[in-house]
This record gives C-alpha cells, structure tokens and sequence, in this order.
C-alpha cells in the first residue's frame, strides 16, 4: 500500500514538478522587486497620522520635498519634519508655520543619496497647535525609488512679496529688487508677487514705482524649502519736477550725441533720445529713481537719480562700446594754475596705440575720447608750441570714464 502512494507521489512530482519550480521563482522575482511581501505598502508611499496629510512627495539624489496639509482644524506652528533611513542620514527640516486648511512644502536634506535604489523611512512631523503650549507629534511612513534629479528647494527657498499703499490699497506694477538688482518682475493686481528659487540667506528687497517715495527696504531671512514674507507700504509722492537727459557716445561722425538711444525710468520706457541726444521727461514724481539707457552696438548703463520736488533736473550719461571706456582730459597752465590751456594737442601711446593723435582741447582745455579698448598702461602725450611736452600713464576700465589732468610749462 505504501509503495503504491509513493510511486503515485513520484509520478505527480515528475508531471507537474516543472511547474511548481516555475511558479517559486516568480513568487521570489515579484518579492525581490517590490511587488508583493511586505514592503508593497510602502513602495510610492507617503501616510501621516490622520489631520496631517502628505499630498504629495518626491525623492532626489539630494533630499526629499513633502506636500504637507494641515487639516487639524487649528494653525500648526513651528513644524518640524524628521524622516529616518537606516541606509542615509537626513537633517531636519527648518520650522514652519502651516495654517489650518493650508499645504506648504517641506525640504528634507538627505545628501546623497543613491538614485535607483529603493528609500524607506519613518516620519516624525513635530509641531505646536496655535491653542495649545506644548509640542504635538505625528508618525507616519515614506517609501519610494530615489530618481536622479537635483531637488531645487534644497539651499534655496521662496520670497513672497506684498505691497500696499498707506490707505491698503494693492499697488499693481511695483518693480521688485531682490539685492540691488531688478528682477525684471512687477506685482500683480493684488500686490504680490512670488519670487522662487532664492538661495538661503539674508537678502535685500525693494520695490519702486512712479509716484511713490522711494526706498522702501526690506532684509529677509530665506531658509531651504521655506517662503519668507515681505511687506512694504508705499506713500504717494507729493513733488513732481522735469528731468532733461542728454546722452554722448562715438563721435565718428563728427557729432558725440546719440539719437535713438531708450530711456526708461523705474524699468518703464519713456522714450527715446533726439538728434541732439536729448530727451525732456516732464512730471517726474520727486523722490530716486532709476535710469536705464540702451542703444543698439553699445553697452547698456543703470543709475539712480534724486529727482526733486520741483524745477528741472538735468543729467548727462555717457554710452561706450563693448569692452571700451572714456577719457576726459584737462589741460592746465603750470604757471598759472588753474588757467586752462586751449589747442593743446593729444597723442596716446600704448596697446593698439603708436603715438596716435587724438585730437585737440577745446577753449576750456578739455579732451573727451570715447571708445578707448579697456587696457592697463597707456601712455598720454600733450603738446603745445612754447610749452614743454607733458605726460601721465593711465588704465582705461570698460564702461568707466577715466579723467585725466596734465600741467604744461612754457
């Protein structure tokens, strides 16, 4: 009887034993990448304690991002997200606040990290209630592959700007600078605007706009992954007055004024320069403003004015070539000084130069040269009959005006 089961037992074994051992190794292939046993749960996943959400996360090779909801029915301040790999070493994120019925975006620096390799690690959201003192905890669970992207929240964090008038009006159109420099931005409808990606840090914000006083400045703290708030009031300004631009430039054509060139005033186009170089800009709200100059074949300038109440306010700017600057040139009388000499000729040595004349100075004993290849170690000439020779060396800076005054002797 018992060899009869036996020799039964063997011949199932040889029938369907092929197909036993192919269905073990499947089993052991979807268990190896994930797809079923015990890590299926947390395979793309992100769970919180219920009232605290994870809407939504991504994992670098740098860190992870987490879209956290606040849906406690209270403010959640303070919050602080901690997540734990036994394979990496993640820091805290940097404490923020996440008002009821709101998401914010939390960075965790994870540095690192191996993409294509699988994470998983436990949560730890601490936090404060806005109606209670003491710390509050939440656990939860993050798993996921790890991709190859470089997370930008990670070093750098958002700054949102709003400005308001005195009476708390939206101020529309106010140009946003984020440390001197505009970022070519400008408010809304409602005032704000939102400028991503600042690098950690403390930095300057401004904004300007025609018809309010200017500055109004800010220092902001940005912290990784965070936005950071910036509110301005801008008060109207009560003083308008006129302001008459004059712009030179290459003199090839016997005529150093620069028609065509583009003003604006506070990032705004007013118009453009005359045959004379000129542009007259009427009802120019008091307080500093910038002027940007640009010309086609030319190096575009930024300067600031204090425009005042009232009258006219007259200002002269200089355009240069690429890679060029300018020279001004005053000659003197040595016995006589600060008697100005008239006719004194100007030659230049160095660089491209081989004692090439320049040109001669005017009544006033002045020399302006324009277009000069920026270089070190220029030599200047000037000569007049019954005068002895005089000379000085001189650096020309692209874009910069380089003044020079020389002393002739009879």
């Amino acid at each position: 009887m018992n060899s009869k089961k036996g020799q039964a037992a063997m011949e199932f074994l040889m029938a369907y034993g092929w197909a036993i051992m192919i269905f073990i190794i499947a089993v052991a292939a979807l268990a190896y990448f994930g797809v079923i046993g015990k890590n299926k749960n947390t395979v793309n996943s992100c769970a919180l304690s219920p009232g605290i959400y994870c809407k939504d996360f991504v994992i670098g090779n740098n860190g992870i991002q987490l879209l956290i909801q606040n849906s406690l029915g209270v403010d959640m301040n303070k919050v602080v997200v901690s997540i734990k790999d036994s394979s990496y070493t993640c820091s805290d994120s940097t404490a923020v606040d996440i008002p009821n019925s709101n998401t914010a975006t939390i960075t965790v620096s994870c540095p690192n990290l191996n993409p294509g390799t699988k994470f998983k690690g436990n949560i730890l959201v601490t936090y404060s209630k806005a109606t209670a003192s003491l710390s509050s905890t939440s656990l939860g669970s993050l798993g996921g592959q790890i991709g190859s992207q470089t997370l930008g929240g990670v070093g750098v964090g958002n700054i949102d700007v709003n400005v308001k008038d005195n009476l708390g009006t939206p101020v529309k159109d106010a140009n946003v600078y984020l440390d001197g420099i505009s970022t070519g931005l400008f408010t809304d409808v409602s005032g704000k605007l939102l400028l991503l990606n600042v690098p950690i840090g403390s930095h300057t914000i401004d904004v300007r706009k025609t018809g309010y006083n200017y500055p109004a400045t800010q220092t902001v703290t940005v912290n990784s992954g965070q936005t950071s708030l910036a509110t301005f009031t801008l008060t109207p300004t009560t003083g308008k007055a006129t302001v008459s631009i004059t712009v030179f430039g290459d003199d090839s054509d016997g005529n150093d004024r620069i028609s065509g060139a583009t003003i604006y005033i506070d990032n705004l186009v007013i118009g453009t320069s005359d045959a004379n170089g000129q542009l007259t800009i009427n009802n120019v709200p008091s307080g500093i403003r910038t002027i940007k100059i640009t010309m086609t074949s030319f190096d575009a300038i930024t300067q600031t004015i204090n425009v005042p109440s009232s009258g006219t306010l007259l200002r002269s700017y200089v355009l240069s070539k690429p890679g060029t600057g300018y020279l001004d040139i005053t000659i003197f009388n040595g016995n006589s000084f600060p008697t100005r000499l008239a006719g004194v000729s100007i030659y230049i040595d160095g660089n491209s130069f081989n004692n090439q004349f320049l040109g001669t100075t005017n009544a006033l004993g002045f020399l302006r040269i324009y277009n000069i290849l920026s270089a070190n170690g220029y030599t200047l000439i000037a000569k007049k009959s019954g005068f002895s020779d005089g000379s000085t060396t001189l650096d020309i800076t692209a874009g910069q005006r380089t003044t020079v005054s020389i002393s002739l002797y009879p």
